[in-house]
């Protein structure tokens, strides 16, 4: 298995290498706002970040997958809703999923909410494991 550490920093580096695990160095593009310096309060302080926070938004749509999935999906309503509504329609769910359920299928589901609604449409979004510990 390969181990790809998404930061520059060198204290993750540092403590990587003492406990011997052995990584690739892949920095991250997202802005971290770390206040806190043990590791311990490092992770509770960045666990709280969504896909509806900018930076892990921007990190999300680096991704040409995900960028391709978005272009997809739009595609897909551009198809989809003036259909339901010529038939009378009053809804339409579109399920977004991941394995967290926090950052990238937030960040997906947020993204193509907004289209909708730029396309006109009454548009809402709901988070089920969003808010999970």
């Amino acid at each position: 298995m390969k181990i790809y550490l998404a930061s520059a920093s060198p204290r993750r580096k540092e403590l990587l290498k003492q406990v011997g695990i052995s990584f690739k160095t892949m920095p991250s593009m997202v802005e971290e706002k770390i206040t806190k310096t043990e590791p311990q309060a490092v992770v509770e302080e960045l666990r709280p970040q969504t896909g509806l926070d900018k930076g892990v938004a921007d990190y999300v749509f680096q991704s040409p997958t995900a960028q391709e999935l978005l272009e997809k999906l739009r595609g897909l309503m551009d198809f989809l809703l003036p259909h339901f509504v010529e038939e009378g329609k009053s809804a339409l769910v579109v399920a977004v999923g991941c394995t967290g359920g926090r950052h990238r299928s937030v960040a997906v589901t947020h993204a193509l909410t907004q289209y909708i609604q730029s396309l006109g449409y009454a548009a809402g979004e709901t988070h089920r494991d969003m808010t999970r510990a």
